[in-house]
């Protein structure tokens, strides 16, 4: 565009950030963002969406949090689409106490988190051994409505589906089952579980005769 004395309107900038976020350019993708900040251009969530999960994928969780901020200062509100992978990345780089507190700002603003906004926040929890925060956690998400057994289904469905997070996957149970949060679905899960290990099928469920 620029070759023809162009300059790139809201609607073509949007496409290239989006498409170098998407093909793994997100820095080239950036440097159009500030390029837009500029002009004074009118920059939409979608954008900001784009760029916090290439971010986050890139693992320059930083940024993707320094982009939260211009967002909510520019006058907007982020939505799950945003906090989502900020949450995830965060986690993933052991900050799981700043990953809570915006998942605490996503009800606080009206959203409806769901298992994808706070299962990295649990596996968190579980990988640094803090069952007592897991737990709170699980009676929060009771309050807010999600269904916790369906959840913690899920859970467990994450942990045993990769091979290095199977050990920690009976470790939650054991503490779980002593709290009260087991299910059929879940000792179903272990049962799998201990089969792959070649263990006998047993699955901890004393607790639920």
């Amino acid at each position: 565009m620029r070759r023809d004395n162009v300059d790139p309107d809201v609607i073509a900038y949007a496409t290239l950030v989006s498409g170098l976020c998407k093909g793994g350019r997100v820095e080239k993708g950036y440097e159009f963002f500030k390029e837009m900040k500029e002009k004074g251009c009118l920059i939409d969530r979608a954008i900001y969406r784009s760029l916090v999960e290439a971010f986050v994928a890139d693992g320059k969780i930083g940024l993707a949090c320094d982009l939260l901020k211009d967002l909510v200062d520019s006058g907007y509100r982020a939505d799950l689409g945003i906090y989502n992978p900020l949450i995830e990345g965060l986690c993933g780089v052991k900050q799981v106490d700043k990953a809570y507190k915006l998942f605490q700002v996503t009800f606080q603003e009206g959203l409806e988190p769901d298992f994808v906004t706070v299962n990295p926040i649990l596996v968190g929890y579980a990988e640094m051994r803090r069952m007592d925060d897991f737990c709170k956690l699980i009676t929060q998400m009771q309050r807010l409505g999600f269904s916790v057994i369906d959840d913690l289904s899920k859970f467990f469905a994450f942990l045993v589906g990769k091979e290095e997070r199977t050990r920690m996957a009976v470790q939650v149970f054991e503490d779980l089952k002593g709290r009260g949060y087991c299910s059929v679905s879940i000792c179903n899960i272990l049962m799998g579980l201990f089969t792959r290990m070649g263990r006998s099928k047993r699955c901890y469920c004393s607790s639920m005769k």
